[in-house]
């Protein structure tokens, strides 16, 4: 089964290095690795995949969802201005992050590390925000947060993800939903 996402990963000519195959992958037989520029695309492990077609079932490329409303509601916000100065989008993500984490959820954004790589981390409180606050305009890794999203969930947790669209696509993918 793994070999569409194989034939997806080695012509990079879909595959949008999400992570979902890898975060649903029950073996572990799915890792992401970076190929000459940087971009990580899935690599199937053959000796250890099982053939069961979980990944290619939940890649949002070979199964797009369209749930666009014809009549989506619209809501506008702006923060104050020392959040603006120090956050992206009009400082829409800390604003709407410290409401879930006043309620007892997490929020996962993008962060970067020691070495200047981006990887998906969890906030578990305020004083954590700034380290997921600007953009990165880089692909990030998401590692196993969509599974760690999906047992929030599962706790009844609030959960405010944040990321690129095929990131978010691959975390509806993994929730199974679109």
């Amino acid at each position: 089964m793994g070999n569409i996402l194989k034939v997806l990963a080695e012509e990079n000519k879909l595959c949008t290095g999400c992570g979902a195959c890898m975060n649903v992958c029950t073996i572990n037989a799915i890792t992401m690795q970076s190929d000459q520029e940087g971009f990580a695309y899935p690599r199937v492990q053959e000796e250890k995949c099982i053939n069961c077609g979980l990944c290619e079932r939940h890649c949002p490329v070979l199964h797009p969802e369209y749930n666009n409303a014809d009549r989506p509601e619209c809501y506008a916000m702006m923060a104050q201005d020392e959040e603006r100065r120090t956050s992206s989008s009009g400082g829409f993500v800390p604003v709407v992050a410290r409401w879930v984490l006043r309620k007892g959820g997490s929020v996962y954004g993008a962060a970067w590390d020691e070495d200047w790589n981006v990887h998906h981390i969890e906030i578990a409180n305020e004083a954590e925000l700034y380290r997921i606050k600007g953009s990165k305009y880089l692909q990030g890794s998401v590692e196993q947060s969509y599974q760690l999203v999906k047992r929030k969930l599962e706790e009844g947790k609030w959960v405010l993800f944040t990321g690129l669209p095929c990131q978010v696509a691959g975390l509806y993918s993994v929730l199974g939903g679109g």
